[in-house]
Order: C-alpha cells, then sequence, then structure tokens
C-alpha cells in the first residue's frame, strides 16, 4: 500500500557524513548543503532522508524497521519491501 506524503511533510533527520551522523534537515542544508534524495519511514513514524552518497548508511542504521522510502521529489511513499526488491 502506498501512502501519500503530507504537503507539510519535513523529514525527521539527514545523514551527512559516511559515519551515519544526522542532523536536522535545516543545519543539513545550511552547514553542509546536502539535501536529502532519498527518505526512509520507520515503523513510528520518524523519517531519515540521505544524499544518495549515503543512501545505504541511512538504510543500514534502521533496516528492520524501515517501512517505506521516497525519492525526491515526490507525492507517495512505497513500501520498503519495493526498494529492498533492488538492493
Amino acid at each position: 500500500m502506498n501512502l501519500t506524503i503530507p504537503n507539510d511533510f519535513v523529514v525527521s533527520r539527514v545523514i551527512v557524513d559516511v559515519d551515519g551522523t544526522a542532523v536536522s534537515p535545516n543545519i543539513a542544508k545550511h552547514q553542509y548543503a546536502i539535501f536529502p534524495e532519498i527518505v526512509f519511514l520507520r515503523n513510528d513514524g520518524w523519517s531519515l532522508g540521505a544524499p544518495e552518497a549515503f543512501e545505504m548508511i541511512a538504510f543500514d542504521l534502521w533496516r528492520e524497521d524501515w517501512t517505506h522510502f521516497t525519492r525526491r521529489p515526490a507525492i507517495q511513499w512505497t513500501e520498503i519491501e519495493n526498494y529492498i526488491k533492488w538492493i
């Protein structure tokens, strides 16, 4: 089941380095010039974004807890099983 992403959605945190450091989207943008290209949605509603270079780092942090993902820009969440098929 795909879920529509609300217009006011803001990712919870964004990965900014190879160590998996996650910061607010505002800090990622202004201090690191990083924008999330993929966003994972966890089973508790929390989300984690990452640029393509850190995508697998983000995925591996809560591999068992992700329920959906989206690639930006997008209007729907896609079930995580569709992501897992391609890794």
